[in-house]
């Protein structure tokens, strides 16, 4: 086995254990093979060398799934505070316990 470093190949694709490492985190198939036509760009073109592209891919996967997990929490984590103006009168009317008929009173104003 050559241990030397070598530049990536154009058809290169993670091995089975970087998969197993990915679906033990929630990646699935689809993601990991997702990132990798843009990483063998990226290499390609930077001309770089390693000894090992597994290492070095799992590595790039590691990142990029930080990343969409980080976009997917703030965007889920966007909306709900958006939308919370609405919701404070409601809590505010909820906390002082009116009962039906103040609630009807509120509404039509009297």
């Amino acid at each position: 086995m050559n241990n030397s470093p070598q530049r990536v190949s154009p058809d290169f694709k993670p091995n089975q254990s970087v998969y197993e490492l990915g679906a033990k985190t929630g990646m699935d198939t689809e993601f990991i093979d997702s990132l990798v036509p843009e990483f063998i760009i990226y290499w390609e073109e930077s001309r770089g060398t390693k000894k090992s592209w597994n290492a070095t891919f799992l590595n790039h996967m590691k990142h990029q799934w930080s990343r969409k997990m980080k976009q997917e929490k703030s965007t889920r984590g966007a909306h709900p505070q958006s939308n919370q103006e609405w919701v404070k009168p409601v809590i505010k009317i909820a906390k002082s316990r009116p009962t039906l008929k103040d609630l009807i009173k509120s509404v039509h104003g009297g």
